[in-house]
């Protein structure tokens, strides 16, 4: 009895958080500054999907969903080394974390509801540095 051909999965996308973009930045600049730490952090991942773009506190987040699931570590890092702000998932709810130059680094609660909406526009989706060539989808 011949087997069924067994057919990649593909990721299950059910960590969402957001990103801070810098002034005048690309979407896609932003994605790429998380896939190269995660990368430069040994976290690999296979997908990112880009939602939309919200404000908090005038300023723009890219709001995503991946199967990157350490994203706190990453944004963190992120934090750290770029100056983005972010919103993650963090002990059982969603928080927004600013960086010291923003409301002096404070953290504060975040609408679970505002990070689940529909999408506004068409959601584009990224591959993660754990696919092959990942790198190529952010050259000019």
């Amino acid at each position: 009895m011949d087997t069924p051909a067994l057919l990649p999965t593909e990721p299950i996308l059910n960590n969402y958080f957001a990103i801070q973009m810098q002034p005048r930045e690309n979407p896609i600049i932003a994605v790429e500054a998380l896939c190269v730490t995660a990368k430069m952090m040994g976290i690999l991942f296979r997908r990112v999907e880009v939602l939309d773009t919200i404000q908090i506190g005038m300023r723009p987040f890219l709001r995503v969903r991946s199967d990157l699931d350490r994203h706190p570590l990453v944004l963190d890092q992120l934090l750290v080394a770029t100056g983005r702000g972010y919103v993650a998932h963090l002990d059982g709810k969603f928080v927004v974390q600013f960086p010291s130059t923003v409301h002096g680094g404070r953290r504060a609660n975040f609408s679970a509801t505002d990070m689940h909406l529909t999408p506004r526009g068409l959601p584009q989706m990224y591959r993660g540095p754990k696919i092959k060539h990942w790198e190529r989808q952010f050259q000019s």
